[in-house]
């Protein structure tokens, strides 16, 4: 990245801001994929994203809609400019990128055979 395009970045906090969100949210997305991988859920880290894509498409779309919905309603450059205020996006974009593939990238449960234990 030039030098001088991450000066005006860090002069421009209102453009810098929602793009940490983003960019950390899109990181909660992804890790949530990589937890359910680590927790043999999905075969792959990417078997996670491709496995349902109906469901993929509303976490990305949710997510999308997230990020658009934060960075209209909240003031996340004022956010920026606070002690430590960098993090505090991190934490918070990322957190919501995990919450929302959670909530809305739902694997179909396998259905329990319960006729051997009913008939016993």
């Amino acid at each position: 990245m030039p030098a001088h395009l991450l000066a005006w970045l860090l002069a421009h906090p209102v453009i810098l801001a929602p793009l940490i969100f983003c960019l950390a949210a899109t990181a909660g997305q992804v890790a949530h994929g990589v937890n359910k991988w680590a927790n043999k859920e999905t075969e792959t880290i990417l078997g996670w994203f491709t496995g349902d894509r109906r469901h993929t498409i509303a976490a990305l779309m949710g997510n999308a809609a997230t990020m658009i919905g934060f960075i209209q309603t909240v003031n996340l450059a004022a956010i920026y400019a606070a002690d430590n205020g960098w993090w505090a996006l991190l934490v918070f974009g990322f957190g919501q990128g995990w919450f929302v593939d959670s909530a809305l990238n739902k694997r179909r449960q396998q259905p329990i055979d319960t006729s051997a234990a009913a008939s016993s």
